[in-house]
């Protein structure tokens, strides 16, 4: 029986010195085996293969507490330093980033007075040819209050021209002055038509465009004209009361109606009241002959909205605009054709 005892003890140590080699290591906090990872005093698993850095202590001695010392040396206190780097005090910087100046925003959005050199009511933007523009405003909308001069677009390339007999079969951007001469763009602009305004490449200054048909709804029951007018769906003749005596101007151009007698627009009591300075720039036809017409006694006015051939008239070649008239003193919705030459203000983005 003792012999049996003798062999079997030699393979029982074996055994049990291989099961001791084979024992698996302690692991970490981030389950690593043998890793370095350890729990912190916010009880965060940190170091080791977690990327993860130790909590501190804030200014008020809690662990992981987000409590700051401000300018003051108060832990948890709300002052801050100023402009002029003084702790506590109320200077800010102005506008036009001089501390403590006197520069504001006006009403157009422009940095004025201070030290900026620029009136309180300066309000002008300029377009890529160097032509500038006042700004007229109406509630949160700032519009142009001059009729669009310029030949080129906003990257850079030219806006065709082209005479009389070649105008009406255009389908792509173009513009023309009245009668052809450079010398009425002064007073009354340029005459565009409704693929210039469609143009990806822009009219406007750089953050204007030209109007929405909605846009000049709005513009309109700001001056007075009730939101039922403004939408209805019939609404392609007169609307309104008064609103185009105020969107007109410079009674001097306007010459008396078409028939010779003198113009109801004018003899308005609000003609002129808005700023908007709406002239009776005429058109150029787009049906015929490219002509020039209408000057002293309508006014037309591009939209960047075209007909919905779907919903509201069953050709894709027609788009809004608006007229003022020299024998009413409301507001005209129409759809043109899109060949035809019309004048163009623009508004903010």
């Amino acid at each position: 029986m003792k012999s049996y005892l003798l062999c079997l003890l030699p393979i029982v140590f074996f055994l049990a010195c291989e099961d001791k080699e084979d024992a698996p290591l302690p692991s970490d906090c981030a389950g690593v085996e043998n890793g370095t990872a350890e729990m912190d005093n916010c009880g965060n698993c940190i170091g080791g293969n977690t990327g993860e850095i130790a909590c501190t202590q804030d200014c008020a001695d809690d662990w992981g507490g987000t409590a700051i010392e401000d300018c003051n040396s108060e832990c948890g206190g709300t002052a801050i330093e100023d402009c002029n780097s003084e702790c506590g005090g109320t200077a800010i910087e102005d506008c036009n980033s001089e501390c403590g100046g006197t520069a504001f925003e006006n009403e157009c959005g422009y940095c004025v007075e201070g030290n900026t050199g620029l009136d309180e009511d300066y309000c002008i933007v300029t377009d890529i040819d160097g032509n500038e523009y006042e700004i007229v405003k109406f509630g949160v909308q700032l519009w142009t209050a001059e009729n669009l001069k310029v030949t080129h677009y906003n990257n850079g390339d030219e806006i065709s021209t082209y005479n009389n007999d070649d105008w009406s079969s255009l389908a792509s951007g173009a513009y023309g002055v009245h009668n052809n001469d450079p010398s009425n763009e002064a007073i009354w602009g340029n005459l565009y038509n409704w693929y210039a305004v469609d143009d990806d490449r822009g009219i406007c200054p750089e953050s204007w465009h030209v109007p929405t048909d909605d846009e000049f709804k709005q513009l309109e029951m700001f001056l007075g004209m009730s939101e039922e007018d403004a939408n209805s769906p019939s609404n392609t003749g007169t609307r309104g009361t008064d609103e185009g005596s105020k969107l007109a101007g410079n009674a001097e151009l306007w010459i008396g109606d078409s028939w010779g007698s003198e113009t109801v627009l004018e003899n308005n009591s609000v003609f002129g009241t808005s700023g908007f300075d709406g002239l009776p720039g005429g058109s150029r036809d787009g049906s015929f002959n490219g002509g020039y017409g209408s000057v002293g006694f309508y006014c037309y006015f591009w939209t960047s909205t075209k007909i919905d051939s779907t919903l509201e008239f069953p050709w894709n070649d027609y788009a809004w605009d608006r007229d003022l008239y020299d024998f009413t003193s409301e507001v005209l919705r129409r759809w043109f054709d899109k060949k035809n030459g019309f004048s163009v203000r623009c508004v903010k983005d």
